[in-house]
C-alpha cells in the first residue's frame, strides 16, 4: 500500500471540501464537462490557505484519520453523503453557505474561424 497515492474518495474531500453540517464532511459539488470541446485550465480550491489555514489544516488532518480507519473495514455504504466529522459545520459567522463554492477555468476552441472560412 503506497501512502503516497491519492485516494479519489478521501483526498478529494482532504483538499475540495465543499460540505459539512457537523455531523458530516464531504465533497459532493461537481462540475462535470466534456473535453472533446472544452479544455479544463484550472480549477479553485473551496478554501484557501490565508484565509482558512488553520480549518484547512484540521480537514486534513481529519481526513487521513477517517481514511486510515475507514480502510480497515468493510463499511463503504455511506461514502456518497460524506463521512462523520464534527470538523466542519456550515453555515457559520465566517463561511455563510451550507456548501464552499467550486469553480474552474476552461478553455473553449475557436469554432467560429472554421465556420466562417467562405465569409467576408
Amino acid at each position: 500500500d503506497n501512502e503516497s497515492e491519492l485516494h479519489p474518495y478521501y483526498d478529494r474531500m482532504k483538499y475540495l471540501p465543499t460540505y459539512g453540517d457537523g455531523t458530516s464532511l464531504g465533497s459532493m459539488d461537481y462540475i462535470y464537462y466534456t473535453s472533446n470541446n472544452m479544455e479544463l485550465k484550472g480549477i479553485t480550491k473551496s478554501m484557501d490557505n490565508d484565509s482558512y489555514g488553520d480549518l484547512k489544516r484540521k480537514i486534513e488532518i481529519e481526513c487521513d484519520e477517517i481514511r486510515k480507519k475507514m480502510e480497515n473495514t468493510d463499511d463503504d455504504k455511506n461514502k456518497q453523503q460524506g463521512v462523520l466529522s464534527k470538523i466542519l459545520e456550515l453555515p457559520n459567522d465566517i463561511l455563510v453557505s451550507d456548501h464552499l463554492p467550486v469553480a474552474a477555468v476552461f478553455k473553449l476552441p475557436n469554432i467560429c474561424d472554421g465556420n466562417n472560412q467562405d465569409r467576408d
